[in-house]
């Protein structure tokens, strides 16, 4: 039997700081052996990116908010932990 997708779209830095980030890290960490994981970011510390991909899961830099949408396929499960993305977008997700 397959694993599903689990994705994460979060963002972190700077100006935002780095919870949204580590909550999903965390929250990967605990069921990652349930799913394929995947992180969906506009912003990352380079840092970051480096634990995701030492871990397996997939990073992917996306410009956008459609050029997440385009990416994620019926029957992915998808986290959002995002200040700036609103009710019209998670409806669209």
């Amino acid at each position: 039997m397959s694993r599903s997708d689990l994705i994460f779209r979060a963002d972190g830095g700077p100006n935002i700081g780095l919870g949204h980030l580590i909550r999903s890290f965390a929250l990967a960490r605990m069921i990652d052996s349930l799913f394929n994981i995947h992180f969906f970011c506009i912003e990352a510390p380079e840092t970051f990116i480096k634990e995701i991909q030492d871990l397996n899961y997939n990073f992917n830099k996306i410009n956008n908010e459609n050029d997440f949408i385009e990416k994620i396929k019926e029957g992915d499960i998808v986290v959002i932990d995002h200040y700036k993305i609103g009710i019209i977008l998670h409806k669209r997700i």
